[in-house]
């Protein structure tokens, strides 16, 4: 450097974790996990670590899980206005089906006035798709497929981190292998593996 001259040094790119796991902006996660208390315990971490950031958090999962999340996260110091939460009965219409352009209408709308209205720099959301598994059908595995890529279309868009979370315990069979090819990385037993088969549209 010559003399006189002074360069700025580049800002550090934010860094999370999910699972112990380091995560940048824009990444879209498919958690595979094990059982409730592994759920309970990584969307907690996750947001809680977010909401230490002064990040806003959106978590979606069964009227329970938010329940209990909500429940913890009251006793944590932190601006109420930084998390939302979203449950089946917000994410479905009158009928009760999963319709997947709802959901993600809805996380749209969260980000966009997150980063546009609020201002914010980072972003969180996390969301447990075992609400879904009643209807363990091929048009819920299309549906959620169409989640999934607008999910990944959301993490583009702004620097935010996304996660989407399958208890193994709760979806098999054809489900897994459908949810994993639309996923460029995989959270699977601690560790974070990059997915050759991603399909080309969201590699």
């Amino acid at each position: 450097m010559r003399a006189g001259v002074m360069t700025e040094s580049p800002q550090p790119e934010h860094r999370a974790t999910f699972g112990g796991q380091a995560m940048l902006p824009h990444d879209h996660l498919c958690a595979l996990y094990r059982g409730v208390s592994e759920r309970y315990r990584l969307m907690l971490d996750f947001i809680s670590a977010g909401l230490d950031e002064s990040e806003q958090c959106l978590c979606i999962g069964s009227v329970r899980d938010i329940s209990q999340l909500t429940s913890v996260l009251s006793r944590q110091q932190f601006d109420g206005a930084l998390l939302q939460v979203v449950e089946p009965e917000d994410a479905c219409p009158p009928n009760g089906a999963f319709e997947p352009e709802t959901v993600t209408d809805a996380m749209h709308r969260w980000s966009a006035t997150a980063f546009d209205e609020n201002g914010c720099d980072s972003a969180r959301a996390i969301a447990d798709m075992t609400w879904t598994a009643p209807d363990a059908s091929t048009t819920l595995i299309d549906c959620l497929a169409r989640f999934e890529v607008g999910v990944t279309e959301l993490a583009l868009r702004r620097p935010q981190i996304c996660v989407s979370m399958y208890d193994l315990n709760t979806f098999g069979g054809a489900m897994v292998p459908a949810m994993v090819t639309s996923h460029v990385k995989v959270w699977i037993c601690g560790a974070i593996v990059e997915n050759p088969y991603a399909t080309p549209m969201l590699a």
